[in-house]
């Protein structure tokens, strides 16, 4: 993997990025929309306030990177990992929806949107996640295990067989969504309770 010192160096010659390293970088001024990344790795690099159209990301690593109120308009996140990133202001359901699937681990992610996509086998693990919308989500079979939620909507959603051990704070209504088969660890899935009108004192 080639490491690149300066992104003009590459973006200005090619549209199709293979086997590159970007180390702390900042891509908010760069125009990447209607490149496609292949196995890439970014390392502590920024790509905020910006927008991206149709930028495809497969079999790329971001780790440690930061992602603030970025557009994603029809971009390709396919076999995507993303390690140790602060993801804010993002509105997932804009990507394209074919070969959807990225990954999320320890990741501190708030006021995302995340509405109506299938995300079945999904990797949410030990993130943050706040103040974030879910609803009509098919997130069957998702890893959300040791995650933290706060302030996050669950509405009409598929979460059959999905991992919630040792995850704290989620609220799920499971009259409005699907949880069967799903994994809950206890004292956090007393919280069921409060739908039935159930105090345990």
């Amino acid at each position: 993997m080639k490491l690149v010192n300066d992104p003009d160096e590459v973006l200005g010659h090619s549209e199709f990025l293979e086997d590159l390293e970007f180390r702390s970088m900042d891509f908010s001024f760069c125009n990447i929309s209607f490149h496609t990344f292949e196995n890439c790795r970014f390392s502590g690099c920024r790509f905020n306030d910006m927008i991206l159209d149709e930028t495809a990301f497969r079999s790329c690593l971001f780790k440690e990177c930061e992602l603030v109120l970025t557009k994603l308009r029809n971009v390709i996140l396919n076999e995507t990992e993303f390690l140790d990133c602060k993801i804010v202001g993002i509105d997932f359901s804009d990507c394209n929806r074919f070969c959807f699937d990225p990954e999320f681990r320890n990741c501190r992610i708030s006021n995302l949107v995340f509405s109506d996509l299938i995300y079945r086998k999904g990797f949410f693990s030990s993130c943050q996640i706040r103040e974030s919308d879910f609803s009509g989500c098919d997130l069957s079979r998702c890893d959300f295990s040791s995650a933290v939620f706060k302030e996050v909507m669950f509405h009409q959603c598929n979460l059959e067989s999905a991992d919630f051990r040792k995850a704290e704070g989620y609220s799920i209504d499971f009259r409005t969504n699907k949880i069967q088969s799903a994994r809950f660890s206890l004292p956090e899935a007393g919280s069921f309770l409060g739908f039935l009108g159930i105090r345990i004192d």
